[in-house]
């Protein structure tokens, strides 16, 4: 997103133009925890807007060309590279190398920058974890009614 954003944004816009209705913004694992590992922490805002900036922005452009047809983004939340129902650590089954707080915290980080792009082109967020728990996770960060799809693991807010 930050070094090849017109290459980031055509892609958004042959998914648009070959059908689809709906994209993402495809920040996966734009998050603190995630990004930690890379000492890239002071990057997710950025990379969280910016993402949603290149998609809303083909949205816009693929639904000029077909106003009957109007183009969406959902906005990506999640996943973290740790879990927090298995142990880390074969030898010691209750640790943990994240908390429950720090979870919520970084999911709540992604949301800002992709609503500070919002247009009628974003209304719903794609939430990705793997946490059997991610349900609790999600209605604890949105105030807005949740649509669980069939897989446990996404849900859209809108």
């Amino acid at each position: 997103m930050f070094t090849q954003p017109d290459t980031i944004r055509e892609i958004h816009l042959r998914y648009f133009a070959a059908g689809a209705d709906i994209g993402e913004t495809n920040t996966f694992s734009g998050t603190t925890i995630a990004q930690a590992d890379y000492a890239m922490e002071h990057v997710v805002y950025d990379l969280n807007k910016i993402g949603s900036e290149l998609a809303v922005d083909a949205a816009k452009e693929q639904t000029a060309k077909e106003p009957h047809r109007p183009r969406l983004v959902a906005g990506t939340i999640g996943p973290t590279n740790r879990t927090l129902s298995i142990s880390p650590s074969v030898e010691d089954p209750g640790a943990r190398n994240c908390t429950w707080d720090e979870v919520v915290k970084t999911y709540k980080e992604q949301v800002p920058p992709a609503r500070a792009s919002s247009s009628p082109q974003q209304r719903c967020s794609l939430w990705r974890c793997s946490s059997p728990r991610c349900p609790l996770a999600v209605r604890s960060l949105s105030a807005r009614p949740i649509r669980w799809r069939a897989s446990s693991t996404a849900a859209c807010t809108s």
